[in-house]
Parts: structure tokens; sequence; C-alpha cells
């Protein structure tokens, strides 16, 4: 799991994610603060292109990661929850309140 604030750059940081996916390096959830449009590009063409956790003509996997993001006072609960050893625990409850509040 990457969590990080949000992505920097233009358009290489999809592209970046790209690769990882296609090369199976990819995290298996980035955890952002902010909504970035320019990294959930590079998942959506993974998925959209090469098929999500399907084979493709190459006979690779594709497995895409699960983008979420929490929000200014989310990610600042996460974060402050790792600092103090909570770890995932704190992370998976987090990203279930997250996910609730959108429904």
């Amino acid at each position: 799991i990457l969590s990080i604030p949000s992505g920097r750059g233009s358009c290489t940081g999809s592209q970046v994610l790209l690769e990882l996916i296609l090369n199976g390096k990819a995290p298996k959830c980035i955890i952002l603060r902010d909504i970035d449009c320019i990294l959930c590009t590079g998942a959506i063409v993974a998925r959209e292109v090469f098929g999500r956790e399907e084979e493709n003509e190459g006979g690779k996997r594709i497995n895409v990661p699960l983008i979420i993001s929490l929000g200014r006072d989310g990610f600042d609960e996460l974060s402050l929850a790792m600092e103090n050893g909570v770890g995932s625990y704190a992370s998976v409850a987090q990203i279930k309140r997250s996910l609730a509040k959108e429904e």
C-alpha cells in the first residue's frame, strides 16, 4: 500500500503508474490526501486497454491498484495513526469510514 498526499507533475505520473502496473510492480492500493486525476489516468488506461486481472495478449496478468482519496482530515488521521504504531488496522478502518461517507 502506497500512501502519499498527492501526485506531482504532468502526465508522467500516469505513465509511471501504467508502467508499474504492466511490469507487475504497482502497489495493491494507493491512498491519497488529494484527488489526483493524472495519477488515476494510468490506472484507467491499464484497466481499459489491457484488462483488469485478466491475461492480455502478451500473457501477463494485469493487477490495477485501488486508488482512494481520503481528504485532508482522513489522511491526517491515517498519518497520525501510522506514526503512533497503529498501522494497518487504522488504515483499513479509515478507508471503510471514507467509503461510507461517499455513499
